[in-house]
């Protein structure tokens, strides 16, 4: 029988912290995307940073605004779980403003 690992929110915020403290944009997005329908509002603003982090990352123009508009719908997600008081998500939002003006 396959193992499965079951990480508590806790530990997959200390394994993302530990990448983005690393620069390393692709591992934390895809660290942090299988966790796309969690409704803790700190997983998701830090899913928003990665996706946006993504995007900044690459040159392909379509990817990119694909992925500035994902990163949006997850900060905005992560507002309304947190109640709209997380200025990391506003910053995200400020990011794709910043993007789309441009």
């Amino acid at each position: 029988m396959p193992r499965v690992l079951v990480c508590t929110e806790q530990q997959v915020i200390r394994v993302a912290d530990k990448l983005y403290s690393e620069t390393e944009v692709e591992q934390l997005y895809v660290h942090l995307k299988p966790f796309k329908e969690s409704t803790n509002p700190e997983v998701i603003w830090r899913l928003a940073r990665a996706t946006c982090d993504k995007a900044k990352s690459t040159s392909d123009k379509t990817l990119r605004k694909e992925l500035m508009y994902e990163a949006l719908s997850y900060a905005e997600r992560a507002l309304a779980l947190g109640k709209d008081t997380n200025f990391a998500c506003h910053k995200v939002i400020y990011i794709f403003a910043h993007f789309i003006m441009h």
